[in-house]
């Protein structure tokens, strides 16, 4: 991870003083936290359950339980940070999100913009919750407290990369407000630097996208055989009037399906 401090803004940790937004209303007393010095080998026992074979991410698995250990939830990236959250009952931790910056998309923009555009998305790369402690809603509260503490820093989406087929978990992100675009369907939104756009790599997986800013909706845009999703400001052109052709940028980083809970098989139950 870098050493130096180009990429320290603010961001998630700058909230962490308002427990009152992160505990659950479930009457177990679910309360979701950024992961502590210490939380990183429960981080990894949970963390095994959403890799699917041949995938690692951003940082390398076997190694994220160790920088927790050493650094606490909130990990130094090439660009920006990543945030590990965990849900507790009491003192155990029974869930676990990882979000990033994409990195891979970020790396396909210009180097003079790169550090603002850290916001500009959101990835979650990894989301589980253990075997005894689904369908309770720990998975939707650490969604929930991710996106929240995504939207206060001023990031636009939320995304994450689904195995193309696997229908429990995208119906599980489509019941939480999330867009599933098709299989290489482009996703148009705007920055500060004009449009951008950004895809699931086609490999395999496809994406589910959701706005964290109130004033915005995704639409889906379609001319003849071709579609893209676009996100749509009240103060911008409507999606009629944005070029079909978006910007040939790879895919966010996603080397992740994010809510696996080792799920594909788990026909549509909660993470």
């Amino acid at each position: 991870m870098p050493a130096d401090d180009e990429f320290d803004q603010p961001g998630w940790d700058d909230h962490m003083s308002q427990p009152e937004a992160l505990r659950a209303t479930d009457p177990a007393e679910l309360t979701v936290t950024i992961a502590t010095q210490g939380d990183g080998q429960a981080v990894a026992d949970l963390g095994a359950l959403a890799l699917s074979k041949g995938t690692t991410p951003h940082v390398p698995f076997a190694s994220l339980a160790e920088a927790i250990d050493n650094h606490g939830g909130r990990l130094r990236l090439p660009y920006g940070h990543g945030h590990c959250l965990t849900a507790r009952i009491g003192t155990n931790v029974v869930g676990m999100l990882y979000a990033v910056p994409p990195i891979r998309w970020l790396e396909a923009q210009p180097a003079t913009q790169r550090t603002h555009l850290t916001q500009a998305l959101i990835e979650i790369e990894l989301l589980a919750v253990s075997e005894p402690h689904r369908n309770h809603g720990a998975g939707t509260a650490l969604l929930r407290a991710a996106e929240q503490f995504a939207r206060r820093a001023g990031t636009q989406l939320a995304l994450a990369k689904i195995e193309a087929g696997a229908f429990p978990t995208m119906r599980w992100y489509r019941r939480r407000g999330y867009t599933i675009a098709a299989q290489g369907e482009p996703v148009l939104f705007r920055t500060r630097f004009g449009f951008n756009s950004c895809d699931d790599g086609s490999d395999g997986y496809q994406l589910a996208v959701k706005t964290l800013q109130p004033s915005a909706t995704v639409r889906r845009r379609a001319k003849g055989a071709d579609s893209c999703l676009v996100v749509e400001q009240a103060t911008q052109p409507a999606a009629s009037e944005v070029s079909m052709t978006p910007p040939g940028l790879p895919a966010p980083s996603a080397d992740i399906h994010a809510a696996t809970e080792t799920t594909s098989s788990s026909q549509g139950r909660e993470p």
